[in-house]
């Protein structure tokens, strides 16, 4: 396929709280980078169906309408019918593509895209959290120099976790639902927590304490666990009390919230035996990048027991790309479309 055939395409960036596109209009052959434009981004509560917001950035374009598209959703992705974890929305793939007149339409795993992109990002998109090393090995334009497994894993709205598994000839995304996963207690505080926490819920997953709305969890159990006043916080809020020092409970919620995570990170680097890396991704981490690596984090990602030789010498990078998984869902289309899988 020419690349006339290909370019432009449309991305899309599909998460509980806002929807993202762009159009990729080229690429360079020699460092593999993308070259995205047009992006813009909608808040998802403000449309009733994804349709409605694919149609209204469809109307800011400029130039011609796209005949490719990568959508990349929140979600697990299987047959036809795709259905969104935390906002109310599904739609047939099928349907969607005749409607818009696409000659070829992928939907893919949010962190599968996440995960995917990583190959492709430029160095100084990853701030290291903890170094380590990595499998070498040769390399094609645009790819990092290992071969290991990675693995990717952020808190947002939900909780995403991806694998990328390395082919002999590239890379291929392995997504689940990890962030339902059951997730324990570490240490007393924690098992205080968890006794109050089960008063409401007997399943205690990662994504009920590590997302945004599990920070605030975490600060409300604390505030009940001190037999403080609980008072109405956001997630940011919570985030910005703990930076400041203005709030105790905050203060012990993002703590626990770091350790909880350190701890998640380093289960999941065992089970995938993520030699390549874990990278940490979602909207809330970027934001207290400075605060992570002071935290309880790196402690608990290498308290693995008899496993900790395995896990101290895996790197951990934060992401800071502003628009990764847009990279991740192009790479995916254009190896599509030029045959890859």
């Amino acid at each position: 396929m020419t690349q006339a055939q290909i370019f432009p395409f449309l991305v899309a960036d599909i998460g509980g709280t806002h929807t993202r596109y762009a159009l990729v209009e080229g690429r360079d052959e020699a460092t593999g980078s993308f070259n995205v434009n047009q992006s813009r981004v909608f808040l998802s509560a403000d449309y009733d169906s994804f349709s409605m917001s694919l149609e209204m950035f469809l109307e800011t374009l400029s130039g011609p309408r796209p005949k490719n598209a990568c959508i990349a959703i929140a979600g697990p992705v299987s047959g036809d019918t795709v259905e969104l974890t935390n906002v109310d929305w599904q739609f047939s793939i099928e349907k969607l593509k005749k409607r818009y007149r696409f000659d070829s339409l992928l939907v893919i795993n949010d962190f599968a895209a996440l995960a995917y992109s990583l190959p492709f990002l430029p160095d100084n998109s990853l701030f290291e959290i903890k170094p380590g090393e990595t499998n070498p090995g040769e390399t094609k334009p645009g790819e990092h120099s290992d071969k290991g497994t990675k693995v990717v894993i952020g808190p947002g709205t939900g909780l995403g976790v991806a694998a990328l598994i390395s082919t002999g000839n590239g890379y291929y995304p392995v997504a689940g639902e990890g962030g339902h996963v059951a997730i324990a207690s570490s240490n007393e505080t924690e098992q205080a927590l968890f006794k109050l926490l089960r008063q409401q819920q007997q399943h205690i997953s990662a994504e009920d304490l590590i997302c945004g709305k599990g920070l605030v969890r975490l600060y409300q159990l604390y505030c009940r666990l001190n037999e403080q006043p609980v008072r109405n916080l956001a997630p940011d809020e919570v985030t910005q009390h703990a930076l400041a020092n203005t709030d105790a409970m905050c203060v012990d919620a993002l703590d626990s919230f770091l350790g909880l995570l350190g701890s998640y990170c380093g289960d999941l680097a065992l089970i995938f035996g993520a030699t390549g890396g874990v990278y940490l991704g979602g909207g809330i981490l970027p934001q207290i990048q400075p605060h992570i690596g002071q935290s309880q984090f790196l402690k608990r990602f290498v308290n693995k027991g008899v496993m900790r030789k395995m896990v101290k010498d895996i790197p951990v990078k934060l992401i800071t790309h502003r628009q990764p998984a847009f990279i991740g869902a192009a790479a995916w289309l254009y190896d599509h479309l030029e045959g890859v899988h």
